[in-house]
């Protein structure tokens, strides 16, 4: 089976190969040009444009756990133990396409009830604004359609260990996606009612042309009709996982949901612009943590908890060493960033970003650990874990967040609140991820972080003096520069600290080699399938 040698290596050697360069570039660009986007609607089309297409995406996106209900995962097991894949396939597509059946009609009639007034649509803004949102939603329901046509191939790729048919997709998504909005945020579309509808619909452009790609490498792979004994098998599978996957879609929308609910567009057009900017405080960590689940998994099955420990421990380390220099820019940088890359109406949002960095490297140091709890098959655990997040989450959003509740005067945060309420529940996360990781595993705190902190209040001071003395404006390439300047700082003081070492820099230089990767990316993509 493809992977095998992968999961019976170390840790190190898993993160340090040409399919864990693949992940990281993937994330990495994602951000960028995810970045870069936002930056295009920003300047080009303001707050309100931004509120509308989060609204929208948040709106369908909550509700598309009805198009997957944690199936992708059951596929992925049922693909790595079963000796008929044509069978799995099979399965997994007529279950697939039923549940988006499922989805769709559901959301379309909630839609038209929310259009009519029978389901509460009391949103601040005026009727322009939500035929507009309307549109959009219309939009990103066919986006998420497309979305899980597409999977039942990638999650296939993905539990074959076919990961340049996963990434290369989705990086050829992002372009057109990408392209798409630059093309509509500089042309005089931007400044029409159509505008918002526009940019949702870069969502299905983008889609549309990874489907393409994703039919094409998916040709050669056998695919059975559904088998009934095989399709029973699925569904028996289901309720845990479906359970874990509805938390975390719920995790991803809820804040954007109560942010745009009770301020309207604007408001949320700040809140998820300035979220959107500290994205790369995480990308490295999700694809550590993805990275060493089969590693955790076999390690655990062998009751080698000396091995999973070391693999966890590894990954911890990596991750602290790039999120936390990171975050310290960000906060450092912060109004800065919002001012060159965003606009002055970002502004007011400086503070909420910076709770949400601290959020998200709180978060990130903690991630790899869920390898752990879901590797020794702790999904009920993992999600009573998340329901109590969930629960925190939602409380803490609604004394926050609005003016006032059912005719109680409340906080009014805004979006202040909302990153406040994401900052306790990390908290939250962080203290019972590390509890239950030392029950399990007997895994503890990799206390190397603090050579992280003292390189990164190094890197901090070193800009500090370097931003007084020598410039003047901090535009977006003093920026750069002063980023440039941080890493070498950084890098120098956790050398002489002992934390970085010349096979450390050995090891980043071999997984970010651009031949290998290229390489191994051609050789998956133009091969037959192992």
């Amino acid at each position: 089976m493809p992977g095998q040698g992968a999961v019976e290596s170390s840790g190190a050697a898993r993160l340090m190969s040409p399919k864990a360069a693949l992940s990281v570039v993937s994330n990495v660009l994602g951000a960028v040009l995810g970045t870069t986007a936002l930056v295009f609607i920003a300047q080009n089309m303001g707050p309100s444009a931004l509120g509308i297409i989060g609204y929208a995406m948040a709106s369908i996106g909550i509700l598309s756990f009805l198009s997957d209900f944690g199936m992708g995962s059951v596929h992925r097991t049922h693909i790595k133990h079963s000796v008929d894949v044509a069978k799995c396939i099979g399965a997994y597509a007529a279950i697939r396409l039923v549940l988006l059946g499922i989805f769709s009609a559901v959301t379309l009639v909630l839609i038209e009830l929310w259009k009519s007034g029978v389901v509460d649509s009391d949103l601040p803004g005026n009727q322009v604004v939500l035929a507009q949102l309307v549109d959009s939603m219309y939009i990103f329901l066919v986006y998420y359609v497309l979305l899980g046509i597409s999977q039942i191939a990638t999650h296939t790729f993905d539990a074959l260990d076919s990961m340049a048919k996963v990434h290369v997709p989705a990086i050829l998504e992002l372009v057109v996606r990408v392209s798409f909005v630059i093309y509509v945020t500089t042309s005089p579309l931007a400044d029409t009612a159509n505008g918002p509808a526009l940019l949702a619909s870069a969502y299905a452009a983008g889609m549309v042309a990874s489907m393409l790609l994703v039919a094409m490498l998916m040709r050669s792979y056998p695919i059975s009709k559904p088998d009934r004994y095989m399709v029973m098998s699925y569904i028996r599978a289901l309720i845990p996982v479906f359970i874990v996957s509805m938390t975390f879609i719920l995790d991803m929308f809820l804040d954007k949901l109560v942010v745009g609910y009770f301020w309207g567009e604007f408001e949320l057009g700040l809140y998820f612009g300035v979220q959107r900017m500290s994205v790369f405080v995480g990308v490295f960590s999700l694809s550590v943590a993805t990275l060493i689940l089969p590693s955790v998994t076999t390690y655990f099955i062998k009751r080698d908890v000396a091995a999973s420990w070391e693999v966890v421990n590894q990954a911890e380390r990596y991750v602290s060493l790039v999120v936390v220099p990171t975050a310290a820019f960000y906060l450092m940088y912060g109004s800065d960033m919002i001012r060159s890359f965003l606009t002055d109406d970002f502004a007011p949002a400086v503070t909420t970003m910076d709770l949400l960095v601290i959020s998200a490297t709180v978060l990130a140091l903690v991630l790899p650990l869920r390898s752990v709890i879901v590797g020794v098959g702790r999904q009920v655990t993992l999600f009573m874990v998340n329901i109590g997040g969930l629960a925190i989450q939602l409380v803490l959003m609604l004394i926050l967040v609005p003016d006032s509740l059912l005719g109680i005067d409340m906080m009014g945060l805004k979006g202040l609140g909302a990153a406040a309420a994401l900052l306790v529940t990390s908290v939250y996360y962080f203290f019972v991820l590390r509890y239950m990781a030392w029950r399990i595993g007997k895994i503890l705190p990799n206390s190397r972080s603090f050579k992280h902190l003292a390189s990164a209040l190094v890197m901090v001071g070193t800009m500090y003096v370097v931003d007084w003395l020598i410039v003047p404006t901090v535009d977006w390439l003093a920026l750069v520069l002063l980023a440039v300047l941080g890493v070498l700082a950084y890098g120098t003081s956790a050398y002489l600290m002992g934390e970085l070492d010349k096979e450390d820099y050995r090891n980043f230089r071999e997984m970010l080699n651009p031949q290998d990767t290229f390489q191994y990316v051609v050789n998956e993509l133009v091969g037959k399938r192992a």
